[in-house]
């Protein structure tokens, strides 16, 4: 039998217990709701858009996609360097940028393919490059068949579907997968058509196919532009040159319900007197001291030989590195 005196203190010791309960989760549902930069499940409707940067890359075409280097604050972006046409696969190119723009260097990837999104993995110091890349005979000639491969990112180099340097995921061959990484959290989206495939990145690089996730996206997001992934969420860009069937759209899902969670028309550029704009790839940064996440995205302007290569960014904190 418990006594008066000591039924007090147990039941104002559960009063206090339970307090602090309620307390913590109300905590951490400011944390994970009511600070949308800092949640997983980032809203990148509530911000404006800034201009980030111009990029000087390498050649005369246009941007295809970009991806950070959030450890060294570098910008890797990919280009179509040679399109002959006729059956002769596309080689594609690789520039390396402080994060303010300025190139650094590059490195060509040839009868590769497109460069559509690749992905950026720093691995013990070193960069390593996913994407996938094309089956060509001898002389380019395609063979309709696809690797998914990584290397080392190694400035000047010029690497063909031989190259020592690429290691191919076997257990993905023969299927168009285009890739993209989060790599402070380890994990990989293989894009095929309309599907999206998230994969712990460890499993993959030791030969494994086991899918921790899937988005079916809808098909009136069928012009893509980019992907993304930041904490089981895949960010999907799309929309068509000079918003002539479709607009420019971010979206993102959620891998793990397959919810569509937010989505917001990207309108820079838009009602302006341009002959020439594309949204060409997305990025989720993570700003490694404060945590905050910043939605990026690529947009093409301008004629053929003077196309300029811009990233615009919503929520990026500025003052740390420009």
């Amino acid at each position: 039998m418990i006594d008066k005196n000591r039924k007090k203190v147990l039941t104002y010791t559960f009063s206090i217990g339970f307090l602090m309960i309620v307390v913590l989760l109300m905590n951490i549902r400011v944390q994970t709701k009511d600070n949308p930069i800092q949640a997983g499940k980032y809203d990148f409707t509530l911000s404006n858009a800034n201009e980030f940067a111009e990029l000087d890359i390498t050649w005369p075409s246009v941007l295809q996609s970009f991806v950070i280097d959030e450890k060294n604050n570098h910008i890797y972006a990919t280009q179509v360097i040679s399109a002959p046409g006729n059956g002769i696969a596309e080689s594609f190119g690789i520039t390396r940028m402080s994060i303010d723009g300025k190139r650094l260097d590059s490195m060509e990837l040839e009868f590769a393919g497109h460069g559509t999104n690749i992905g950026l993995e720093n691995r013990n110091g070193k960069i390593y490059i996913w994407a996938s890349y094309d089956k060509t005979n001898g002389n380019g000639a395609l063979l309709g068949d696809w690797k998914l491969v990584y290397f080392e990112y190694k400035p000047g180099e010029r690497y063909n579907q031989n190259s020592p340097e690429l290691i191919e995921l076997t257990q993905f061959r023969g299927t168009y997968y285009i890739p993209t990484i989060d790599n402070k959290n380890r994990q990989i989206v293989l894009r095929h058509g309309m599907m999206a495939y998230l994969y712990n990145l460890d499993e993959v690089i030791v030969g494994k196919k086991n899918p921790i996730g899937t988005v079916n996206v809808p098909e009136d997001l069928s012009y893509f532009q980019g992907h993304s992934v930041d904490e089981g969420i895949l960010y999907w860009y799309s929309g068509d040159t000079n918003r002539m069937n479709y607009p420019f759209m971010v979206t993102s899902f959620d891998f793990y319900t397959g919810e569509r969670l937010y989505q917001r028309e990207i309108y820079i550029g838009k009602g302006a007197s341009l002959d020439f704009i594309e949204p060409e790839g997305i990025y989720i940064y993570t700003d490694p001291i404060t945590k905050n996440k910043a939605l990026m995205v690529g947009i093409v302007t301008g004629p053929v030989g003077g196309r300029i290569n811009s990233v615009y960014t919503y929520n990026f904190p500025l003052e740390n590195y420009k």
